[in-house]
């Protein structure tokens, strides 16, 4: 089974290109709302568990954290919810627009929107972990 779940992704994106290259542009179009959909949904479900994602992706790296460094990464979970949620929606009403439109979004300013985003966080959980005294 493991090895199953390590061809899982190379799997699922020969599916999604054969999809592309069998049906219709407007299948292509739903992609990238389908992605920001599953991105979201693993940030929102997360944030309901006793530990999030971002939570556990920390405890891989850094090992045991503190309790601000658990309240920090709580709150980046739902600020990463957000900004997928709102990415989903505005990749959904660009189905609607034109192929320029839909592509110039969806292909540069929602990645540009996710960069920017981890740039900025970057530096505050640097700093943070120097306020709170936190050894990585």
């Amino acid at each position: 089974m493991k090895k199953l779940k390590s061809f899982l992704p190379i799997i699922f994106t020969l599916v999604v290109i054969c999809c592309f290259y069998y049906t219709k542009q407007a299948s292509l179009k739903l992609y990238p709302v389908l992605m920001n959909f599953v991105i979201f949904m693993i940030f929102f479900i997360s944030s309901f568990q006793e530990e999030t994602v971002i939570q556990k992706i920390a405890q891989k790296l850094d090992g045991d954290l503190t309790d601000e460094i658990i309240i920090y990464t709580r709150n980046l979970t739902y600020i990463w919810a957000v900004i997928t949620f709102i990415n989903l929606l505005i990749s959904f009403v660009t189905l609607f627009m034109s192929n320029k439109i839909w592509a110039l979004y969806n292909g540069v300013i929602s990645y540009c929107i996710i960069g920017l985003t981890f740039m900025i966080e970057y530096p505050i959980r640097v700093w943070y972990k120097r306020k709170v005294g936190f050894k990585c």
